[in-house]
């Protein structure tokens, strides 16, 4: 709608020159006390001026490729309804900055412009000469999620302590919708139980989802005990998974076939990290100096 355009329109606008006036002050600041390419700078800015008119693009209704099932909104609404003696569950098995996640939205066409942008290979985002290298640590970072050593290796074997709560979450079902989880883990106040539905709906919801509106039952088999959820190698994991994901993307797009690059597809797993991650490493100064 064009009111909604123009109103989105000039808010860009006022957040673009309040940026403007920030990194014009930053770029004196540092050409006082560095030695500076003012050069850069103004490439800098024009980056900045770009990621403004993606994230525009998006409010004119851009048409986009990218289709997920990562949802903050619906973990937040979760995690608002759980009780205090829950919450106290969480921060003990070292997840409790998943408590504090907000909110938010990517850019979709930002997103597309990002993952486009990475060498699947090396883990890294390249732009006019210049990298950032996506680690686990970094991982950690964007989700607040703590990792340990463990690999996260899925076994064919079942155990019978994992089968036996399967059904729990089926309830009659082919598939443990995600809704079922959450039901369970509001109604769970033995920790291990509770965690254990609590990683399931993290998992579905923003750390690692999948295509489907459905927690992933695979998982179960590192969730059995509340204390050992965090001594395995999440971060690791995440990454990896949605590299894959990224690869997935980048060959939809190269695809020779027109019809295929401009359809839309479910991806899976916590693509919008990499969009998340490259914006703060931009607007970190450290980034003003890594040339290549």
């Amino acid at each position: 709608m064009l009111f909604d355009f123009a109103s989105h329109f000039v808010l860009l606008y006022i957040y673009y020159v309040l940026l403007c006036l920030t990194l014009c002050s930053a770029s004196v600041l540092l050409l006082l006390v560095y030695t500076v390419n003012v050069f850069y700078l103004i490439e800098l800015l024009f980056n900045f001026t770009f990621f403004f008119i993606l994230a525009m693009s998006q409010s004119s209704g851009c048409y986009s490729r990218i289709k997920m099932r990562f949802s903050p909104g619906r973990f937040k609404k979760f995690v608002n309804d759980l009780e205090e003696d829950q919450k106290g569950f969480v921060q003990e098995s070292g997840f409790g900055q998943l408590l504090l996640l907000s909110d938010f939205k990517v850019s979709v066409p930002l997103l597309e412009w990002v993952l486009s942008k990475i060498i699947v290979g090396v883990s890294e985002f390249w732009f006019q000469g210049k990298s950032i290298r996506f680690t686990p640590s970094m991982v950690g970072t964007v989700l607040g999620i703590p990792s340990g050593n463990g690999p996260i290796q899925f076994s064919d074997e079942e155990d019978d302590e994992v089968v036996a709560v399967y059904d729990d979450y089926l309830n009659g079902k082919d598939k443990p919708a995600i809704s079922r989880a959450i039901q369970i883990c509001l109604a769970e106040h033995n920790k291990d139980a509770f965690m254990r539905s609590f990683m399931l709906v993290a998992l579905a919801t923003v750390i690692c989802p999948g295509s489907q509106n459905s927690v992933d039952l695979k998982y179960l088999q590192f969730l059995m005990r509340s204390e050992e959820i965090m001594n395995y190698d999440w971060a690791s994991h995440v990454l990896q998974c949605s590299l894959s994901e990224v690869r997935k993307f980048q060959s939809v797009i190269n695809s020779r076939d027109v019809s295929i690059r401009n359809r839309s597809f479910f991806y899976c797993h916590c693509l919008p990290m990499f969009a998340v991650s490259v914006i703060s490493m931009i607007f970190s100064f450290s980034f003003l100096f890594r040339l290549y």
